[in-house]
């Protein structure tokens, strides 16, 4: 190479580092820790995989006690460090908890994978923050959903979720965003024969497979529905046949609140089950092994009353074998080489309205499979490890996140932000043209949301107040200023700087409430369909009813 020629190539690797974007700290939250069994740690290992060689990558757990970020943590990169939240005792993990945490540590953006029915949104997150959310009845309940105001988007796991989010926030950055699923990498149906042997599962006979965690009384994953219908199908099917039960005791829940774990080896012994025909491993095992006993099915039987995902029942499919779900929610969408019997009604656990699985379908599909009647008469098979293949690697759930953060890092500011209950409007900056923020105290503003609005409302002859009635749960939670609401809590309303200003002066009568007194004039001042705002220019961030390109399908799905 001549030195002008390396000297070139030397002034273009100093550009292409010059245009690369400086690492940021990115924070994992969950209660699981990098160590634990399981499913949301598995993820959160993934994500922050993809991350390390860009970010630097800082792993809260919620319920660990360590104050400081330490390195070398069990089964994950040594070079992301964790720390706990401490907040194991706390009935409610508080998001201004949190965010004192992230400010100690420098983080830049987060994302969090837990249930949310106990995280209090008692503030906004002060960083770009996104709940990659489990959503496992398919209806957004309260306690999420005003937990979620605290975030700039949420990633749902599933299209059914998304939709259903987007509808019940619709002024929330919605995007629907799977988990990791890689089961191809670590075993092949070609292997099943050797696997049988392996686990000592009858190489001639019907073989299919449940597989859960044991640790709730409650029987989401439809235990007795499934040694109901197998009980039913081993009375009609005379060939050989084994159904092995996965129901792992899983140490990580020891002493958490609903752990109680199933008398499953009763359950299908009180169903008719021959003791021959069935067998239950409750032991914990390593990723790989517990895909190794998936890929000796026939089947994955999974009839479960709820999914936020579906984890196992897409690595069944992605290894290229049928499952038999319920068809709800993400089970419904994600059911492509297999069966999706539809449940007989809805019935109430502790999460909120589930389905209920209906035994006599499920036996239906059992038979169906063992006679080889369904499942891969039009190439459905292949077309499921395509789609799982192509939407659902740890590179295409990477850049998802990457541009859902690139979408909301750029926060715009908010307003003045008066509170009901103030006597003075000295805070407000604006011009008199200008738009100002009313709410209560507990209220967490969606900046995202309300700069949508604004831009609305200047689009258009606007009257001197709008009651913004898609923000913090108006419908569910708000009233009307003259009657007691679910919460005490009332609307958000936006006015015009100018008008309020008067408005208060006006009311200087009711010092000690004189925002109150000066919102319900200008309200009186304009009629209730004026006056009440739908959120319809955030409808730009996401549409399920009227945008065809929302949330779009993977090609295949």
């Amino acid at each position: 190479m001549t030195p002008s020629l390396r000297r070139l190539v030397t002034l273009a690797c100093c550009a292409a580092a010059a245009k690369k974007p400086p690492p940021k700290r990115v924070a994992l939250v969950s209660f699981a820790a990098p160590w634990d069994y399981g499913p949301y740690a598995h993820q959160l290992r993934e994500l922050a995989e993809h991350w390390l060689s860009t970010h630097h990558v800082v792993w809260i757990g919620l319920s660990g006690t360590v104050d400081r970020i330490q390195y070398g943590a069990p089964k994950i990169s040594p070079l992301v460090g964790y720390r706990g939240a401490g907040m194991s005792k706390d009935p409610v993990k508080k998001v201004s908890k949190l965010n004192r945490i992230f400010e100690k540590e420098k983080i830049d953006f987060a994302i969090t994978l837990c249930d949310l029915n106990n995280v209090g949104g008692d503030e906004a997150f002060v960083i770009p923050t996104i709940a990659w959310f489990p959503s496992h009845t398919g209806e957004l309940d309260l306690a999420s959903a005003h937990a979620l105001r605290a975030y700039d988007a949420v990633a749902a796991l599933s299209p059914s979720d998304a939709r259903s989010i987007g509808r019940e926030l619709p002024s929330k950055r919605v995007a629907r965003i799977p988990h990791v699923v890689d089961g191809r990498k670590h075993v092949s149906t070609d292997d099943r024969a050797l696997l049988r042997k392996k686990w000592n599962v009858p190489t001639d006979a019907f073989v299919p497979v449940m597989s859960f965690g044991n640790y709730a009384s409650d029987d989401r994953k439809g235990v007795d529905v499934a040694a109901l219908a197998y009980s039913d199908f081993c009375r009609s099917y005379q060939q050989p046949s084994y159904l092995y039960i996965r129901a792992v005791t899983i140490n990580a829940s020891i002493g958490h609140r609903m752990a109680a774990s199933l008398p499953v080896e009763s359950m299908f012994r009180a169903a008719g089950v021959p003791s021959g025909r069935y067998v239950v491993d409750t032991v914990e095992r390593d990723y790989a092994e517990s895909l190794e006993v998936v890929a000796l099915a026939d089947v994955l039987l999974h009839p479960s009353r709820s999914e936020g995902f579906g984890m196992l029942v897409l690595e069944a499919q992605h290894i290229g074998v049928p499952v038999i779900t319920t068809r709800r929610g993400a089970m419904k969408d994600y059911t492509m080489h297999g069966v999706s019997v539809k449940p007989v009604q809805r019935e109430w656990l502790n999460i909120g309205y589930v389905a209920t699985p209906d035994v006599h379908g499920v036996a239906e599909a059992l038979r169906g499979v063992a006679n080889g009647t369904c499942c891969d008469a039009n190439g459905e098979k292949q077309r499921a490890i395509d789609v799982v293949t192509n939407s659902m690697s740890r590179t295409s759930v990477g850049w998802a996140f990457d541009d859902l953060v690139d979408t909301i890092s750029r926060r715009p500011l908010l307003p003045s932000v008066l509170r009901y209950g103030s006597t003075s409007c000295s805070v407000i900056q604006e011009q008199d043209h200008e738009w100002v923020v009313i709410a209560d105290r507990q209220h967490v503003l969606d900046a995202h949301a309300l700069s949508t609005a604004i831009e609305d409302l200047n689009s258009r002859d606007a009257p001197p107040l709008v009651v913004v009635k898609t923000l913090e749960l108006f419908d569910k939670v708000a009233s009307p200023f003259d009657a007691d609401s679910l919460l005490n809590v009332r609307p958000v309303a936006l006015a015009r700087a100018g008008e309020l200003k008067r408005a208060m002066e006006q009311a200087a009568s009711f010092m000690d409430r004189a925002v109150d007194e000066a919102v319900r004039g200008l309200i009186k001042r304009a009629s209730a369909q004026d006056i009440l705002l739908d959120v319809v220019a955030a409808r730009r961030w996401v549409d399920p009813i009227n945008n065809p390109n929302w949330n779009a399908r993977p090609a295949g799905l």
